[in-house]
């Protein structure tokens, strides 16, 4: 018999408050539109004149990504599961104790992306298009010094 406490909580009799399994996967799940609201403060800019350190087109990034945790997220590896996973669904004790959650804003950064400026070209595919995109899409990740995807 156990007690409910809260939603996804529940205490056995006479035992510690543990998460429910439906609990526990909800916490595994991504959604980079809840870490964006758990990051707060996003940089934005529009066009390549407002670009700065602190001013550019972002998006929400997992450090730990989604697909590291949830077995069943798009591209994760289904046999066996991450271990990180298997910990977290399969310990109890120890998910109560960090209750981790990886929408968590300790889990994600805003990364820079050049797409939502008004000078990217849509659908390039003459050479000087396409030149033009890549040229801009350096931009933003040396202004805030992201540049470990190589020059």
């Amino acid at each position: 018999m156990a007690q409910v406490i809260g939603a996804g909580m529940v205490t056995p009799v006479g035992g510690d408050a543990v998460m429910t399994a439906a609990a526990v996967a909800a916490k595994v799940k991504g959604d980079g539109g809840k870490l964006g609201d758990n990051l707060g403060n996003k940089p934005n800019a529009s066009c390549v004149d407002e670009l700065s350190s602190t001013a550019y087109p972002s998006q929400a990034h997992h450090l730990i990504p989604n697909a590291r945790l949830n077995p069943a997220a798009t591209g994760a590896k289904k046999d066996p599961p991450h271990p990180v996973h298997e910990l977290l669904i399969k310990g109890d004790y120890l998910y109560a104790d960090t209750d981790y959650d990886i929408n968590h804003k300790n889990n994600g950064k805003w990364m820079p992306y050049a797409h939502a400026l008004n000078e990217w070209i849509a659908k390039a595919t003459k050479k000087n298009d396409i030149a033009h995109n890549k040229a801009l899409m350096f931009m933003p990740l040396h202004l805030t010094q992201h540049d470990f995807i190589g020059a």
